[in-house]
């Protein structure tokens, strides 16, 4: 099957978790991805006895990573964290601004990237519930581009059954990712 090699991160895209209705809003892209690392995680204890370990389990299995993209996108932001996009002016006075109030609180996302593969075809990966853990974090710098970057963390979507933690899915075809329809299998080309 193409898709088993994915090369770099060619698109992302992040969408707010309305907490009244339990689903997943329309996504924002994230312009000039540059990396998405999503490490599974989990914790475990050991049991010992007899001078030898009998036994390990493994619990508290989650997501932990992050994102980088190139410059400072507001509504990107306005979704890792919280804040407020505000607009204003026409033509050359045309501004965006963007603040985070202290009586914000920071939502979930879910979170889909894709990868061109080496193989032929490509791969998405998503993950149904991040949030922002660290960050945004902005770097500044002479001579370099501005970048944004977040540390992630992310738990099980608990709204289906069984829950789900994250999603791989490789396509014979490059396919884009929709952002009405985030890790929703349903609405893949069949």
């Amino acid at each position: 099957m193409a898709g088993e090699l994915p090369f770099g991160c060619r698109d992302c895209k992040i969408a707010p978790w309305n907490d009244t209705t339990e689903t997943i809003s329309t996504g924002v892209d994230v312009p000039r991805i540059r990396t998405v690392e999503l490490n599974v995680t989990r914790d475990s204890a050991d049991l010992e006895g007899d001078d030898v370990r009998v036994a390990t389990h493994t619990f508290a299995k989650g997501l932990e990573g992050s994102i980088e993209a190139g410059g400072i996108n507001p509504a990107v932001v306005a979704v890792l964290e919280g804040g407020v996009v505000t607009t204003g002016g026409t033509g050359g006075t045309a501004w965006v601004g963007y603040e985070v109030e202290g009586n914000q609180t920071e939502g979930y996302f879910a979170l889909e990237a894709q990868m061109y593969a080496d193989d032929g075809g490509a791969m998405h990966f998503t993950a149904w519930r991040v949030k922002a853990t660290n960050g945004p974090n902005y770097s500044f710098a002479q001579g370099e581009f501005a970048l944004t970057q977040c540390d992630l963390a992310g738990i099980f979507d608990e709204t289906t059954s069984p829950s789900r933690l994250y999603q791989i899915v490789q396509y014979a075809t490059v396919q884009p990712i929709d952002t009405a329809d985030i890790g929703d299998l349903t609405a893949r080309p069949a």
